[in-house]
């Protein structure tokens, strides 16, 4: 455990290895038989829509694009909901199994009965450690820019960055928010079109610059979808 926490501090916890902690979180859910078998009926009953689905799924993707701050307590709800019940099945069910039987899915149901009702609170929490430990990361870290830093491998001014970027993301949260949930309704509505009408990105020249055209067409949707989020925002 002590290894773990210095590893946060002299940041050797990077954005790979967080990545691998979340691929394998994610492997180990998916991997259970019953959120598999749950997974595999719901997507193919889905799937048996036919076209239905992919518009569907565009349709979803363009309202998150569009009004995606509107329905960010819904949204945090439900992944809330989902994670909860992805450690309730990964990580509680096994140390209770050690001590009584219970089936997976009541550890899974009411471990996500709970991070659902603190949702709140929970992705709050979420967006100070995600935006503060990727600033002090950053910072400290000098395999992470190309560029040599004055915080590099200095504990405390990278702290001070970090609350600093927590702060200024907290004052401005709810653009924040809108610029996000645009990117990622922009994100998702190449990946279905990609995927079910037409890969844009094989289109002659076009292929020889398919990453650069990729993150160009998402940044201009983003950049619609944020645009439409402030214009329609809540004026108080």
């Amino acid at each position: 455990m002590s290894e773990f926490f210095n590893s946060i501090i002299n940041g050797t916890f990077n954005f790979i290895a967080i990545g691998e902690v979340l691929k394998g979180f994610f492997n180990n859910v998916s991997a259970n038989p019953g959120v598999a078998g749950v997974w595999n009926s719901a997507l193919g009953m889905l799937k048996s829509l036919g076209i239905i689905f992919p518009v569907i799924l565009l349709a979803l993707s363009l309202v998150e694009l569009l009004f995606g701050k509107k329905l960010m307590s819904i949204q945090r709800f439900i992944l809330c909901a989902a994670v909860g019940y992805g450690i309730g099945v990964v990580v509680v069910s096994p140390m209770i199994n050690q001590v009584f039987a219970l089936p997976d899915y009541v550890s899974g149901a009411v471990i996500a009965i709970v991070l659902a009702v603190l949702c709140k609170y929970i992705y709050f929490a979420a967006v100070a450690v995600a935006v503060g430990y990727s600033a002090y990361l950053t910072c400290i870290n000098p395999a992470i820019l190309p560029i040599a830093l004055p915080t590099q491998n200095n504990t405390v001014i990278s702290l001070v960055v970090a609350l600093v970027a927590i702060l200024i993301v907290f004052l401005l949260l709810k653009y924040v928010e809108m610029l996000g949930t645009s990117v990622l309704g922009a994100f998702c509505i190449t990946r279905v079109v990609i995927a079910n009408f037409f890969d844009y990105r094989t289109i002659g020249f076009i292929a020889n610059f398919a990453w650069i055209v990729d993150i160009a067409l998402i940044a201009i949707i983003a950049l619609i979808g944020f645009v439409v989020q402030v214009k329609t925002r809540k004026r108080y």
